[in-house]
């Protein structure tokens, strides 16, 4: 199975951990900042290690990330490698909408933003060619990001009402949703 480095930005924390626990399901090794660095580790050194072990770069791709000088850095050090060896190694997954950096715009992306868990077999058919189970594969629900957009409502000039079509909206692509609270939204 591969080693795999998620890239992201501390904001979409929740959806890469979630990413982590998807591929461990699957067997592989996943290399995630606040797992794999420990109190008294050098950070950048640490860093390093990773990209370096890893097979794949999963580059998680929002707003925040785009806008994260760490998470360039991170990936493009992969994405050398990768145009060096003439081989797949830095693999996007997109989270959020969002402007996709100039160098990875020639790529397909695992699209995550409208339906993770075809996002997500999208990613593992690259992880898992040879096996037939990665379209078959059972993704977990789970909640988690969703808190991206609700902390969004602390943010100073953030519309409430486009904050409340995209949590009604992960509601309907989850399934969790209350009737109730939909119906009364609709109104």
């Amino acid at each position: 199975m591969a080693n795999v480095f998620i890239s992201h930005s501390s904001g979409d924390r929740p959806f890469a951990r979630r990413v982590r626990d998807d591929l461990q399901r699957f067997g592989h090794k996943p290399w995630i900042d606040d797992d794999d660095i420990a109190v008294g580790d050098h950070i950048i050194g640490s860093i390093e290690q990773g990209i370096s072990a890893a097979d794949y770069v999963v580059v998680i791709l929002s707003p925040r990330s785009v806008a994260s000088h760490w998470v360039e850095v991170e990936w493009k050090a992969k994405y050398w490698q990768q145009v060096k060896q003439n081989r797949k190694m830095v693999l996007p997954v997109l989270q959020e909408m969002c402007e996709i950096p100039i160098l990875l715009q020639p790529y397909k992306y695992a699209d995550c933003s409208s339906d993770y868990g075809d996002g997500f077999r999208t990613l593992l058919s690259v992880l898992n060619p040879s096996e037939h189970s990665a379209s078959q594969a059972t993704v977990t629900t789970n909640t988690d990001d969703l808190y991206p957009i609700l902390a969004r409502a602390q943010v100073p000039g953030e519309r409430v009402s486009q904050l409340l079509v995209e949590t009604l909206a992960h509601a309907r692509r989850v399934g969790s949703g209350s009737p109730s609270l939909i119906s009364v939204a609709e109104k």
